[in-house]
């Protein structure tokens, strides 16, 4: 699935959409040549032992990557609702409270729009540009933290208390 979703510069491929050098069900035809990308990428369900055998790409269409600030559920545009199917979904809110706690983000992307999994409800984030970064961002309510996940501009400096 990863030759399917992913988007590989060095080979001209764009999301979502099978890469010319895939023999689909056999594998990579220019495996020994292949780009950096491709060789250095593993997706987290490979990576992680402890996450179930449901979320094998080939199975959920979908795969799984992280980041020290997001778990990111790359899905297949043909199966667009996978990740709201269960045990996928249930296995979605549950990780997005654990991590909510470490401020990291749980990000559904379904082509080029984006939506947050937050413990208490989903958010549509849309589509982001590339001048646009994601955080979590939380809040003390009345019954105690509030968690939501915003855009933000990177290059914007916020000044300080003075």
């Amino acid at each position: 699935m990863c030759c399917k979703i992913m988007a590989v510069p060095e080979l001209e491929k764009p999301r979502d959409q099978w890469c010319k050098h895939c023999d689909v069900g056999r594998g990579c035809k220019i495996y020994a040549e292949r780009p950096e990308p491709c060789r250095t990428f593993y997706c987290t369900y490979l990576q992680d032992g402890a996450i179930g055998e449901h979320w094998k790409p080939a199975h959920s269409r979908m795969v799984l990557t992280s980041d020290a600030s997001a778990l990111y559920v790359y899905v297949d545009p043909a199966r667009a609702d996978a990740w709201r199917k269960e045990p996928y979904y249930s296995d979605l809110k549950q990780w997005s409270a654990g991590f909510a706690k470490k401020k990291i983000m749980t990000i559904v992307c379904l082509g080029q729009s984006l939506t947050a999994i937050l413990p208490d409800r989903d958010k549509s984030l849309g589509t982001q540009g590339p001048d646009k970064a994601l955080r979590m961002v939380v809040r003390q309510g009345a019954r105690g933290p509030e968690y939501d996940v915003e855009a933000y501009d990177p290059g914007v400096v916020v000044p300080g208390p003075a």
